[in-house]
């Protein structure tokens, strides 16, 4: 398949935009989410608090509760409404995964309930789905010329995890990944583990590992491209993390975790104030 470029500098192709510039691209789904499909009556309505002080519902994707398992189970939606449920969440993958990085948590919580979705998970897809079209405009992902370098030099692609702890009613701890080259965001994810964690070093440990592991298999293909070598970064903002990896014996509080810092070790070669260095 070819793709030209059109004589404005304007391409849409699946859905996406792409803004070509002398010196930078420019890419975003503003034209696709605005033609979400939304129920009757909603539209463009006003925001609602969510902190209770007036603050606009519009900077949050989701309320900070939703990750909490409600007392009460909620009704199940009817065969006709789940339907229109998982199309529209299906509408929002697509964005996500393309485009909207600060989509991915709340796209992935929901989609852990996409085959039987009841009625609060509307309430929260809905919620998303107001979020996302109202900033379409001011959320877009930009590459500068000056962000990818020639063949012939070395990269220095940079990524950061972060992990947070389940909440009372769910124990299951999140990550997040972010992988940029420059100023432009090449991937991300944002995921609820299968695992639960005691401890905040025990979460940023299992969200460390897991992101070194999946950096060692993309690192081979790009140094297909960039002969020249990479050298990768993976920040964390974890103090102890960092003192277990860089410890010749380390001795976790948590005999179980001994196994997941020597793997993270082999595959670590350098290691910093806040960064571990993968080459």
């Amino acid at each position: 398949m070819k793709i030209t470029k059109p004589n404005k500098g304007s391409l849409r192709w699946a859905g996406v935009n792409f803004e070509l510039k002398r010196d930078s691209i420019t890419i975003h789904q503003t034209e696709y989410l605005l033609s979400l499909p939304l129920p009757e009556g909603i539209g463009e309505a006003p925001s609602t608090d969510t902190n209770g002080e007036g603050e606009s519902s519009i900077l949050f994707s989701l309320p900070s509760s939703s990750r909490d398992i409600p007392e009460e189970p909620s009704p199940l939606l009817s065969a006709k409404d789940a339907s229109s449920f998982r199309e529209r969440l299906g509408c929002l993958s697509w964005v996500t995964r393309d485009t909207r990085p600060d989509l991915a948590q709340g796209r992935n919580q929901l989609s852990r309930h996409a085959s039987a979705p009841s009625t609060a998970d509307a309430d929260l897809l809905l919620s998303l789905l107001c979020y996302a079209r109202r900033t379409a405009t001011s959320r877009v992902i930009k590459i500068s010329h000056s962000d990818v370098p020639s063949t012939s030099s070395v990269i220095h692609p940079i990524s950061w995890s972060d992990a947070a702890l389940g909440t009372a009613g769910n124990a299951h701890l999140q990550t997040g990944w972010l992988l940029s080259l420059g100023s432009a965001i090449l991937h991300w994810r944002s995921f609820s583990q299968q695992r639960v964690a005691r401890s905040s070093t025990r979460a940023e440990l299992y969200t460390a590992h897991d992101l070194v592991d999946f950096l060692e298999c993309l690192l081979p293909a790009l140094r297909c491209v960039w002969k020249a070598g990479i050298v990768s970064e993976v920040r964390v903002n974890s103090d102890d993390l960092l003192k277990l990896v860089s410890s010749e014996m380390p001795r976790p509080t948590e005999r179980a975790l001994l196994s997941v810092i020597q793997s993270l070790q082999l595959g670590v070669l350098e290691r910093s104030l806040h960064t571990l260095v993968l080459h």
